[in-house]
């Protein structure tokens, strides 16, 4: 068979979108550019089915390389490597050859991201800004103040201890006084399901009685020490209280993200068990089996006999009450006792110092494992007789607003949080999500366990005082472990003058503190220096080690905290650390862990590895920097770059936010080789690794760089190809009038053609019936628009005339299309002059796109022809012989064209062309979202003067833009009334003295609704402040040539998108008018963006749609300078051009979709693959080949196990479930069914947040750990999946979503 009827049969096939067949015989090559997801061997199948086995193989690609002709560029074909079954068996026989056992397969391209950094796009003053540094540089203890000499010596003393009267003195009493004199007062557990359970004390004493019979009846005795790995807050309190009760000793650990050895979180369980020697661990059950595969001696919680009580032990003050392990910088725990008595000092602290009260309802979500979760509020609370609510820290960072939500709904007085988490709220709140709080009951918030952020906190409040939270509800603390927790605490955010640090208070009654210089002498008051600590919440010595104990405390006593600090009006504030360990969202990480786990990765040199905090750009908690020098042989540097940051992701859960690459001389050392970590941090800080950090965010990305997401259009000549294979059948139906379709009937002869007048819907419906009562559906449906007759102004009733007969048309073929697919041509006349009365007819084919993303089974084509009905008429018939248009189709010059898109690389702007500095620009839409970032951009980048104008009458939101902008006006004003505008415009340039050098239109509206109840006027009425305000805006500019016009549209107009057609219409009109005006010689560009994160229109979506990428505010501002400059007509900017949605819209580079893979077992012998085959395929060293129960190679399962999913492989229910989350979390949008968690970025605190996403959608109670186990796309959905067992599922609680989405998922393929 020729190769032109290869590629008619292949172009029958519903799943290939275009096809060039290259060479003959064993040679010849199909290149197939697929629809949607599909492999290669699948179509060869289809080939050889009816070819037979000559057929050709085939390989995919992302788009056909065409001639200006038209024609496929054959040569550019010529030169890529096809990814064969014939080349793979050659690649395998020559790895045989060489004595080694392999497997060639086809797997996705891996093609390396690459990002544009902002300093070499733009200089620097035009470069959008991401933020300053917000830390102060750190001042050392050396550093004395000017007339430090008068002030009085940095040492504050708390007044003296005071217990309740007859209050108990030990914990054990404690519980049975409360449980006696408060039996009806609470505790609320809520586990990480978010699953309530309510406790009465004098329940808690009679089941902590019951459980100390069951530590009993396992022969544990008093003393003894018992590990506690629990996950859920009720199971930990209880276990607690019945340790307690019998005199054994809690130690409190972390659940640990995995049970895998080599993870962060179970390297330490070890580590202490070893130290302990081999304690008893209380776990929860489903912890147990991988606790004993560690060698640990796990029981159940559930599993303790409650058959018989125990006896409670008589506890003296001194006795150990809890025994907590902090990090050692030496990878070895320290070991914190605390005893009875230390613990309820704190408990009588809270009180003396007001921060706990009878009438108080504490609502903690503070880990129970850390000492500051157990004892503030619980114990507090337990001292006090007061009820109060238990949190699993994991249901709140799911979604940090639940913790407002839980102090609205229980009337929470008091909670605590560290201040990475009022950074979280912080940034929900900015993005305008908001719940209906009630939080005028809260009095006192306490922020400690990291640096704290003025800002943050005062936003904080201000953006929650609405809802009634009081302005001084902060109470910055501080404290640590061996101080029992709380040892400093103050009311209300307040700095010292001209620092940066933030005042924590004075110490608590029965405490003192001092600062101190290198020989412990005391400071005076303002002068940094070394913080210690002393008093009855502090404790007495580590466990069982001498060496850290010398090291820690003073001869006389004092604990030597290794913090920096300052005495400021009678308050103390941290100003840094001593000690190198980072705090990262609140736990403490030293940097010798960060640098062991980096230089576990292959191709890292050992020994030269750098970990330590910044704060750059304004972060709201300590990031992690890590320098790091690649050895000779490292691999390439996006892949060492990107198995670095996974690795620590996943061993440590921590995120490594600024990643550099060093050379060896970068990394000072001492003579006895200490890295020299704080240098490093200076040099990063002070911008003296610039060029290294640039180069890592070429792989990386960062917040000062553009991923390459730009496209522009084009219109590529092509010849149609008649389908010779499958002759076109059934009735076709025409919506025309009568002259065109006469025309085409003559050119369609054999087909039978149903005219329909376009206006008459009562018509189009009794034909569809008919043909479906005759069991003949319709599959082809051509509508066509006559030319108007005479001009007439482009206004809201010309666009309802345009889009009503499109609009009943899809509605009407909504139920038809279900059942058999329908494929509906809009023929369009080219507009002559872009502000002519056929331009309204360029709502239609977003309209269309729209149709498609929401009407099942239809597949809509836009033709865009010359006048006169006898060439409309033939372009049209020529169409329907197509077996597989393309979705866009011109006719002009003599040609037909088809519209495609080009990634697009932007040249850097050396300096502004177009826009002018100190212009005078009118801008719509600036009160909020990217239109307002703009404006910002505008005045501080250009100096440039401003006229805001929009539909809202102005109130103190638009006062506040004038005052913060300085030369800017805002002006109500209807943008769609053209005559109202123009006026405004006139008074605006009499008042400058100036005309308008340009406009920026950002105005919109997005309203979803179903396409089955959008009717003609709603639609115009919800595009016309798209619309109309760029119409009125062209004819303001009409006498202007030079001004420049700049539409804001979005992606949807190219994509379309379901529930979205007047958006979708509204910003595809956008696109081509903007084209329209260029195509006359005016400065017109129309910018297609995707959403923008928390901005705008885009502020309610969590994540975006497949083909979108989510824009961080300054991207968008970039790209928005690239097209003004650029002279094209559109740009889009945020598009993911590998999902398939952007295959079918006609964008490609003309690269092959796949690439060979070589695996080869590690212990087969035999020469290393020559480097002729390492140049054309990735190689996978394994330890062996997955083999079948026959013995041979299983395929199939090796390439699940190495490939999961290809970035655009289909998304199943729960896939797309799982990807959504990782974009949402990560703030990322090139996620695909191969998408690991980690390699995106993702820490242990995000993993939280996913899980949360993932159960809320479905309704399911899944963990964590998953996400450790699982962290790819493809294998947690896989995961999800198997873990559903339908006769178990209890529905009764799920809402219908949760339901339906459960049953489309457990039935999908």
């Amino acid at each position: 068979m020729s190769a032109g009827a290869v590629e008619q049969l292949l172009l029958t096939d519903s799943r290939v979108q275009d096809v060039c067949v290259m060479g003959a015989g064993q040679e010849a090559v199909a290149w197939v550019v697929p629809r949607r997801a599909i492999r290669a061997e699948v179509l060869e199948a289809f080939l050889r089915e009816r070819l037979g086995e000559d057929s050709p193989c085939v390989a995919l690609m992302d788009s056909l390389p065409v001639l200006d002709s038209g024609e496929p560029d054959r040569e550019a074909l010529s030169r890529l490597t096809p990814v064969t079954s014939f080349r793979l068996q050659q690649m395998e026989a020559r790895l045989h050859q060489a004595g080694h056992e392999a497997v060639a397969l086809a797997g996705p391209a891996s093609r390396s991201e690459r990002f544009e950094l902002f300093d070499e796009l733009f200089p620097e003053f035009l470069r959008p800004g991401v933020g300053t540094a917000s830390e102060a540089p750190v001042v050392h203890a050396s550093s004395r103040p000017a007339g430090a000499g008068d002030r009085p010596p940095s040492l504050l003393v708390g007044a003296p201890r005071r217990s309740p009267p007859g209050a108990p003195d030990n914990l054990g009493a404690l519980l049975r006084h409360v449980a006696e004199v408060h039996p009806e007062r609470t505790v609320t557990f809520i586990d990480m399901e978010g699953r309530r359970e309510t406790l009465r004390y004098a329940e808690l004493w009679q089941e902590a009685l019951w459980l100390l019979g069951g530590l009993r009846a396992l022969g544990l005795k008093s003393g003894e020490r018992v590990m506690f790995v629990m996950d859920r807050p009720g199971d930990f309190v209880r276990a607690f209280w019945g340790c307690t009760l019998g005199g054994l000793v809690p130690v409190p650990m972390a659940w640990p993200s995995s049970f895998e050895r080599s993870h962060a979180g179970v390297v330490r369980l070890l580590s202490v068990s070893e130290r302990l020697g081999g304690p008893l661990v209380l776990a929860s059950a489903q912890a147990v089996s991988s606790l004993e595969a560690l060698g640990l001696r796990a029981v159940a919680f559930s599993s303790l006999d409650r058959s018989t009580p125990g006896e409670p032990v008589a506890l003296s003050p001194s006795a150990p009450a809890v025994l907590s392990f902090t990090s050692g910088s030496t990878g070895r725990p320290k070991g914190v006792p605390l005893t009875q008595d230390n613990l309820l000092a704190m408990c009588d602290a809270m009180r003396a110092g007001g921060w706990y009260t009878e009438e108080d309802l504490g609502v903690s979500w503070m880990p129970l494992d850390h000492v500051a979760g157990l004892a503030y509020p619980h114990l507090t609370s337990l001292r006090m007789g007061t009820s109060h609510v238990l949190v699993s820290r994991d249901y709140v960072l799911g979604d940090v607003l639940r913790w407002l939500d839980l102090l609205s709904e229980l009337g929470g007085t008091m909670s605590w949080a560290p201040n990475f988490a009022y950074g979280l709220v912080v940034d929900r709140l900015s993005r305008g999500e908001r719940r209906a709080w009630n939080l005028s009951r809260v009095r006192v918030l306490g922020c400690g366990g990291e640096p704290l952020i003025a800002d943050t906190l005062r936003r904080f409040v201000s953006l929650l005082e609405r809802e009634g939270l009081r302005q001084d509800a902060i109470c910055p603390a501080w404290g640590m472990a061996e101080t029992s927790s709380y040892h400093t605490m103050t009311r209300g955010v307040r700095t010292p003058e001209a620092e940066a640090c933030v005042l924590l208070g004075p110490p608590p009654a029965g405490s003192m503190l001092r600062i101190v210089d290198d020989q412990d002498a005391v400071v005076p008051q303002g002068q940094v220096g070394h913080l210690q600590v002393r008093g009855v919440t502090v404790l007495t010595g580590y466990m069982d080690d001498a060496t850290v104990n010398a090291q820690s405390f003073t001869s006389d006593g004092w604990l030597r905290t290794g913090d920096l600090a300052l005495v400021h009006d009678g308050q103390m504030a941290i100003t840094g650390r001593q000690k190198e360990v980072l705090i990262i969202n609140g736990n403490n990480v030293y940097p010798q862990e960060i640098e062991a786990a980096v230089e576990q990765v292959p191709g890292v040199l050992p020994s030269f590895s750098v970990a330590c905090p910044t704060r750059v750009g304004g972060a709201q908690t300590d990031e992690l920097f890590v320098g790091f020098v690649p050895t000779p042989d490292a691999p390439p540097l996006g892949e060492l770059l990107r198995s670095i940051r996974e690795h620590v992701g996943y061993t440590l859960g921590l995120q490594v936010r600024h990643l550099v690459p060093l050379d060896r001389h970068q990394v000072p050392k001492t003579e006895l080789g200490k890295r020299g970590r704080t240098e490093v941090r200076r040099r990063f800080e002070a911008g003296e690794l610039a060029a290294e950090r640039r180069e890592a965010e070429r792989y990386l990305g960062g917040p000062a760089t553009l991923p390459r997401c730009l496209a522009v259009p084009r219109w590529v000549p092509r010849a149609r190809r008649s389908s010779e294979t499958v002759a076109a059948s059934g009735p076709l139906l025409v919506l025309a009038d009568a002259s065109f379709a006469g025309a085409l009937r003559a050119h369609v002869a054999g087909r039978q053609v149903l005219h329909v007048e376009p206006g008459s819907g009562e018509a189009l419906t009794r034909t569809l019936e008919s043909l479906a009562a005759q069991g003949r559906p319709v599959v082809e449906v051509v509508y066509a628009v006559g030319r108007a007759e005479g001009a007439r102004r482009l206004e809201r009733s010309t666009l309802v005339e345009a889009v009503a007969p499109v609009l009943r048309l899809v509605q009407a073929l909504a139920q038809p299309s279900a059942t058999v697919p329908v494929r509906l041509w809009a023929v369009l006349p080219s507009p002559e002059r872009s502000l002519a009365t056929e331009s309204v007819h360029l709502l239609v084919p977003g309209l269309l796109w729209s149709a498609m993303a929401e009407v099942s089974g239809l597949e809509a084509r836009v033709l865009w022809v010359p006048p006169g009905e006898e060439a409309a008429a033939r372009c049209v018939a020529g169409e329907l012989e197509v077996p597989r248009a393309a979705r866009e189709v011109s006719w002009h010059d003599g040609r037909r064209w088809e519209r495609a898109y080009t990634p697009w690389v932007p040249s850097p702007v050396e300096s502004p062309r177009r826009l002018q500095r100190e212009g005078f620009y009118l801008v719509t839409g600036a009160l909020g979202g990217v239109g307002l970032a703009w404006a910002r951009y505008l005045r501080r980048s250009l100096g440039a003067q401003l006229l805001l104008v929009g539909r809202r009458e102005r109130d103190a939101v638009a006062e506040a833009v004038e005052h913060e902008l300085g030369a800017a006006e805002y002006v109500p004003v209807d943008i769609t009334d053209a005559a109202k505008l123009q006026e405004v415009v006139r008074q605006a340039e009499l008042r400058h003295g100036r005309p308008l050098d340009g406009a920026f239109h950002f105005a919109g509206t997005l309203e979803p609704l179903p396409l089955e109840r959008q009717t003609a006027e709603a639609l115009v009425r919800d595009a016309a402040a798209h619309v109309l305000g760029a119409v009125a805006l062209a004819e303001l500019f009409r006498e202007r040539p030079r001004a420049l016009l700049v539409l804001s549209s979005s992606l949807m107009g190219t994509l379309g998108a379901g529930l979205h057609s007047s958006y979708c219409a509204a910003t595809g009109f956008i696109d081509r008018f903007a084209q329209a005006l260029a195509a006359e010689g005016r400065p017109a560009v129309a910018v297609s963006l995707s959403s923008i994160r928390g901005t705008g229109l885009a502020r309610g979506l969590k994540a975006s749609p497949p083909g979108y990428r989510m824009l961080e505010p300054p991207q968008a501002l970039a790209a928005l300078l690239l097209a003004v400059e650029s002279g094209t007509s559109q740009l889009l900017v945020g598009v993911e051009g590998s999902a398939l949605p952007w295959r079918v819209a006609g964008l490609g580079a003309g690269l092959p979709l796949e690439q060979a893979h070589l695996f080869v077992a590690s212990q087969s012998g035999g020469r290393l693959p020559e480097e002729g085959l390492r140049a054309v395929a990735v190689l996978h060293q394994v330890p062996s080949l997955p083999r079948s129960s026959e013995g041979a190679v299983d395929r199939q399962a090796l390439a699940a196990e190495a490939f999961g999913g290809a970035e655009d492989s289909p998304l199943g229910p729960f896939e797309q479930v799982v990807a959504d989350a990782f974009r949402e979390v990560l703030g990322v949008d090139a996620v695909g069914a191969g998408s690991d968690f980690f390699s995106l970025g993702g820490s242990s605190l995000q993993a939280s947040r996913v899980m949360a996403r993932v159960n809320e959608r479905t309704g399911l109670s899944l963990r964590v750990v998953a996400v450790f186990e699982h962290p790819s796309v493809s294998r947690l959905a896989a995961y999800i999946r198997q873990s559903v067992d339908p006769s178990q599922v209890d529905v009764s609680h799920l809402s219908d979503e949760q339901v339906a989405l459960l049953l489309h998922a457990l039935h999908s393929p």
